[in-house]
């Protein structure tokens, strides 16, 4: 029976502890306009952790500058009694759109949608828009071949009242063509199919969309099945696609 009474009592104890250890958020902003924005926003107010607490925080940031709050800020986060926390944030001007200089004649060829404003190649972009452009442009430099390209803006400033303007910087590094191609698990397939009927042909751009794509060709032929998706290994010289295919067994 004391054993019982001693298990009960050190339970007590521990759900106490952790009841007592749950943390509470509430963000706000001194100036009145911004106070009633942060009003409107749906976010978690309670956490385990201090952890938790200060990353949810830096989401709600991340949040307001993702939609034109380029310049919000965390200002402070204290303790106002226990375990009850206050974040002030500084919201400051919504900028609607960037205007980006910087993009050479590859690039600008995949972005014929956007609006370039005047002969010095600038393209206006809508803020909320900006991960999208980054990611269609990646993609458009990996299928000319640069599969490991990166972007970045620099020298971001305000424009005008509403805008900012930056400088782009893309890294080619280096253009990525197909030097070999392996096949795994049917080593005597002919050669001769790979080039006519899937492209793969030593030389190429690599376009690592294009090879997933073209590996399900593979799939019309009735003697073979792949067991696997394609993989590609890229080292400092050389980029090697590998094929996981085997002979299909003729039904008795």
């Amino acid at each position: 029976m004391k054993i019982k009474i001693t298990f009960f009592v050190l339970l007590s104890l521990i759900s106490s502890t952790t009841f007592s250890q749950r943390l509470s958020l509430e963000i706000y902003s001194n100036v009145i306009e911004e106070n009633k924005l942060l009003s409107t926003i749906d976010y978690n107010k309670n956490f385990n952790s201090n952890k938790e607490l200060i990353e949810e925080v830096e989401k709600i940031l991340k949040n307001l500058q993702k939609i034109g709050f380029i310049k919000a800020s965390i200002e402070s986060i204290k303790e106002i009694r226990d375990n009850k926390y206050s974040a002030e944030l500084s919201i400051k001007r919504k900028y609607r759109n960037i205007y980006v200089l910087g993009l050479d004649s590859m690039s600008l060829e995949g972005y014929k949608n956007y609006i370039i404003i005047d002969k010095k190649n600038y393209l206006k972009i809508s803020i909320t828009n900006i991960q999208d452009f980054f990611e269609k442009l990646n993609q458009f430099i990996s299928v000319k071949g640069f599969p490991f390209n990166s972007a970045k803006f620099r020298n971001i400033e305000s424009f005008d009242k509403d805008n900012l303007k930056a400088i782009i910087e893309i890294n080619y590094e280096k253009e990525r063509k197909i030097d070999k191609v392996v096949i795994k698990g049917y080593e005597k397939f002919p050669k001769s199919y790979l080039k006519h009927l899937s492209k793969y042909k030593i030389g190429n751009r690599i376009n690592l969309d294009d090879i997933r794509d073209k590996s399900e060709l593979l799939n019309q032929l009735g003697f073979i099945k792949q067991t696997k998706k394609p993989e590609i290994l890229f080292t400092n010289d050389s980029t090697i696609i590998y094929l996981y295919i085997e002979k299909k067994k003729k039904n008795s």
